[in-house]
């Protein structure tokens, strides 16, 4: 089911994308590098590029806790296919995807990937059962695949809130932000920015990200919400794409009830355009996946350098070396070498035996644990 839900994804023109035209010239090379043992993780990262590259555009929603993300996502798709709870937040980062078969992908830490029906969506985000906690620590992330004309051009991503550190500032995941292509950031209506989020914001917008952000509440909203959106403007708009006003609840209510006039009053068809114009834009997402590109070459050089550090013929090599460079020596002394070198190679080879199975972080811990390596 999961090969069928990759097949069934958007693909961008190969013919006359560049983006394409450079994912399929990331292929051969993610092949190559599978061959090798030594940069397994650091392929791994070349493949997760690859995947997100060959997808839709990516937006991902993020803000406080209890500022109506979930929500905003559920108005997006028409239906509550996430858990809006405000005493169990999201805990689980969540990508979701057009799928002609709706189910849940969970993709865990040591990268074993399971599929389970659309309705445990909620078991991986919002449950508080002690088996639900007991899943999450090991799970990565989750896919959910479901049929909306939405998410044929657009994969929308549902995060854990953002974290609060010891000064005061916000923290949220470098990994899930280097793989989105737009941010929506939400705050509610007469709740202005923290300095934390301040703080995050003008981080970003050093390293050339500038989200864009959505007002959510504006139903709940006693004052003028043009009022306080110029102001929060005046605040921090220099790093911000834009600013847009909207009430998920009642886009969800009037979405679910056919009720043209609530959707017009929660201005979901505003969104809507919004997020068709960001995904038409394959420009930036094809500079976003160059710039992640060239940071993964620049890891991965890093990586070839240790690897001969980590080579354990490095030793036999180097012996070799030293006493082929003497080409005047005894035969007693060939006869020493040449034991020497086989020594070495029946060393080698016996190395090579021990962690040939070895695939997992346990498994290479036992290992060390019981061999002199």
């Amino acid at each position: 089911m999961v090969e069928q839900q990759k097949d069934v994804q958007v693909k961008t023109n190969v013919s006359s994308n560049p983006l394409s035209q450079l994912i399929e010239r990331m292929k051969p090379l993610h092949v190559l590098l599978s061959q090798n043992t030594y940069v397994k993780d650091t392929t791994k990262r070349l493949k997760r590029i690859i995947d997100d590259a060959s997808s839709q555009t990516m937006i991902l929603v993020m803000g406080k806790e209890r500022v109506g993300k979930t929500t905003l996502i559920n108005a997006l798709l028409g239906r509550e296919l996430l858990s809006a709870s405000s005493e169990h937040p999201t805990a689980t980062n969540t990508f979701i995807r057009y799928g002609e078969q709706e189910c849940v992908k969970a993709v865990f830490l040591d990268g074993m990937v399971a599929t389970f029906d659309i309705g445990k969506v909620e078991l991986f985000t919002t449950s508080d059962t002690f088996c639900a906690q007991i899943i999450r620590e090991y799970l990565d992330y989750i896919e959910v695949y479901i049929k909306h004309d939405l998410l044929k051009n657009t994969t929308i991503v549902d995060t854990v809130a953002l974290q609060a550190t010891s000064d005061y500032s916000a923290y949220f995941s470098e990994m899930i932000l280097n793989r989105v292509d737009e941010v929506f950031w939400v705050i509610r209506g007469g709740s202005i920015a923290t300095e934390a989020e301040l703080m995050l914001l003008e981080k970003y917008s050093r390293r050339g990200i500038k989200p864009h952000f959505i007002i959510n509440g504006i139903d709940q909203y006693e004052g003028n919400i043009v009022d306080f959106m110029q102001s929060e403007n005046e605040r921090y708009g220099n790093h911000v794409a834009s600013m847009l006003a909207v009430s998920a609840k009642l886009a969800l209510e009037g979405l679910k009830m056919n009720d043209s006039q609530l959707i017009v009053h929660s201005q979901y068809d505003e969104l809507h355009k919004l997020i068709e114009k960001l995904a038409n834009d394959y420009s930036k997402k094809t500079h976003h996946i160059v710039e992640r590109f060239i940071g993964w070459l620049q890891r991965f050089r890093k990586e070839v350098e240790y690897i001969p550090q980590r080579e354990p013929y490095l030793s036999a090599i180097e012996s070799v070396s030293k006493y082929a460079e003497n080409e005047e020596f005894e035969f007693t002394r060939q006869q020493r070498d040449m034991a020497l070198l086989t020594a070495y190679e029946e060393e080698y080879e016996h190395v090579c035996n021990v962690f040939k199975s070895v695939e997992t972080l346990y498994q290479l811990l036992q290992t060390l644990a019981g061999e002199l390596y």
